[in-house]
């Protein structure tokens, strides 16, 4: 079972400000606040509630049960900017761990990416604009935002499956090695190639991709998965 440790559509890199932690217990605190979340947007689309506008509030709520936890982790000084880097950890954290779990689980045809920064900023009371923390280039916290590196390979379409948590993936030799490219409903082309199932088997494929790094269960350790960002015939 993976879950999405470091996100990859953005990679925050603090440079100051930071309260340093035991990135053990923050991975776990975010996993159990993330569980949390889905569980309760989980719960109202048995309810047939409003679930897609729930996510926000959802997430606050399962902060907000799990503050003595927070605490525990980040220290009493939690709602400070000292911790900035940590809070921000957790909103990318629960980001990512809706794509890789929460949608699955929701059953839902449509991949998106909550955004949980102004929302949480909004309504924590925070000593500081967290907002301003993640944006603000003009001194103070220097948060550097690095876009995720582009790769292209061309190679021979092999076959695609899913996986144990019905993952699209396919299989491309490139130079006579079975690369394995994680798929996600997210570029133009997708259901072309992946609902219509256009790409044969022995097909010229041109793949754009970038690298997410992944916490796989199984194997108790961090992999790295390639994620398309666009496939095109040639």
């Amino acid at each position: 079972m993976k879950k999405i440790i470091l996100l990859a559509f953005l990679i925050i890199n603090n440079l100051g400000f930071s309260q340093t932690v035991n990135q053990e217990k923050l991975d776990q605190l975010s996993i159990t606040i993330s569980e949390g979340t889905c569980n309760c947007v989980h719960e109202i689309k048995n309810n047939n509630g409003d679930w897609v506008n729930s996510i926000e509030g959802c997430f606050l709520e399962s902060f907000e049960k799990n503050e003595l936890k927070v605490k525990q982790v980040l220290g009493g000084k939690y709602l400070d900017k000292e911790n900035a880097s940590n809070i921000l950890y957790l909103i990318r954290f629960m980001e990512g761990f809706w794509v890789d779990k929460c949608l699955e689980k929701l059953k839902s045809e449509e991949t998106f990416v909550p955004n949980l920064l102004f929302y949480f900023n909004e309504n924590v009371h925070l000593t500081y604009n967290l907002v301003d923390f993640v944006y603000d280039d003009n001194g103070g916290s220097e948060e550097e935002i690095i876009e995720d590196e582009v790769f292209e390979v061309n190679g021979v379409f092999v076959k695609s499956y899913l996986d144990k948590l019905e993952t699209q993936y396919i299989i491309v030799k490139i130079d006579n090695v079975d690369v394995h490219f994680m798929a996600y409903n997210e570029f133009d082309n997708y259901e072309t190639y992946f609902v219509e199932k256009k790409l044969k088997i022995n097909d010229k494929v041109s793949i754009k991709y970038s690298i997410l790094n992944l916490f796989d269960e199984d194997k108790n350790d961090y992999v790295d998965e390639k994620r398309i960002l666009n496939i095109e015939k040639i």
